[in-house]
């Protein structure tokens, strides 16, 4: 019998089925991991695993004699050495459409709050303070100035399948969208009337910029001091990608010295932050709790994604979300 484990330690609604593992000639078998030694003492004999967010290490994966499969729930693997699995010939599969109207849309969302200075607006009314945005001597540093949303730049830092949706949105309220993606052709982005440009023409003329990129060793801190002092100083920075693109400190130190206008942020690094982040000295900072990616529909999609990775390797079939199809080859020499 096929054993499909999941180390992570708790995601409602995996299993959606347990017959249908059974029909596959697997057991479902639930064993939260959290170190390299727990994953390793649960896994020796795993057929395929659900996990997110944890360390699938070369060391981890050297340890497995069944393993066919790493399938991760969600859209980022960075928890997993994709290199050391494709020298083993072990399949990684993500779900590369969940979330991506729910992200794009949150993504709006967080642009329309620091456009329209939204979150200090309610503030300042809860404080009491309904007819005085207009009047100088009051004014909270709330506006102006406030300038229209229509004619701003968007520039967007990886141009994957969210900033494909963000694309089109943003210029429905007559934004000019450029992006920055060396690893996208230029006819992609050209196509949804975007330009492909370099990170520092984006940096430089982008009104808000907004991540969508992978988290790799050589993206950390993409965003950093010396980047923050390239942008705009009524700019503002949108993260829905993950926490780690973007040096924390140095970004309110930006903020609180007007470098920059202010940020929304998604993500952070660590989550959640510690009380004592600096991300809370601040209120030009939007923190919106890592939920972009949360609806009924999405949440749906995402287990059905998971478990149908898994269940097209059981079935001796490629998982549609394959992370490394360059796996495939040493895969077929070890299972025929």
């Amino acid at each position: 019998m096929y054993k499909v484990i999941m180390t992570a330690f708790r995601y409602p609604g995996i299993p959606r089925d347990l017959e249908a593992y059974k029909k596959l000639g697997a057991e479902f078998i639930h064993i939260p991991c959290q170190t390299e030694s727990e994953i390793i003492a649960a896994i020796r004999d795993a057929t395929a695993i659900i996990t997110v967010m944890q360390p699938f290490t070369k060391k981890v994966l050297e340890q497995t004699k069944e393993l066919k499969l790493v399938s991760v729930i969600g859209i980022g693997y960075e928890g997993v050495d994709v290199d050391a699995a494709t020298e083993l010939g072990i399949l990684v599969s993500n779900v590369p459409d969940y979330c991506q109207d729910e992200v794009s849309d949150h993504t709006i969302a967080l642009i329309l709050a620091c456009s329209r200075k939204l979150l200090r607006v309610v503030d300042a009314v809860r404080a009491g303070h309904w007819d005085s945005l207009e009047k100088p001597k009051i004014r909270l540093g709330l506006m102006p100035p406030l300038p229209r949303l229509k004619g701003q730049t968007l520039g967007l830092i990886g141009f994957g399948r969210i900033a494909h949706s963000v694309a089109p949105k943003a210029k429905a309220f007559g934004m000019k969208v450029i992006a920055h993606d060396p690893f996208v052709p230029q006819e992609i982005p050209q196509g949804l009337g975007v330009e492909l440009v370099d990170i520092d023409r984006l940096l430089k003329e982008s009104d808000f910029i907004s991540l969508h990129a992978a988290l790799t060793p050589q993206n950390h801190h993409l965003i950093n001091k010396e980047q923050l002092h390239k942008m705009k100083n009524n700019a503002y920075i949108i993260n829905t990608a993950r926490g780690g693109l973007i040096d924390e400190v140095a970004l309110v130190e930006a903020i609180e010295n007007g470098v920059i206008a202010g940020a929304a942020l998604d993500v952070t690094e660590p989550e959640p932050p510690k009380t004592d982040s600096p991300l809370f000295k601040t209120n030009k900072i939007i923190l919106s709790a890592h939920t972009a990616q949360y609806s009924d529909e999405a949440i749906n999609d995402l287990r059905r994604g998971v478990e149908e990775n898994v269940f097209s390797v059981l079935r001796g079939e490629w998982p549609r979300g394959l992370v490394n199809p360059q796996a495939k080859e040493k895969y077929a020499k070890r299972w025929g």
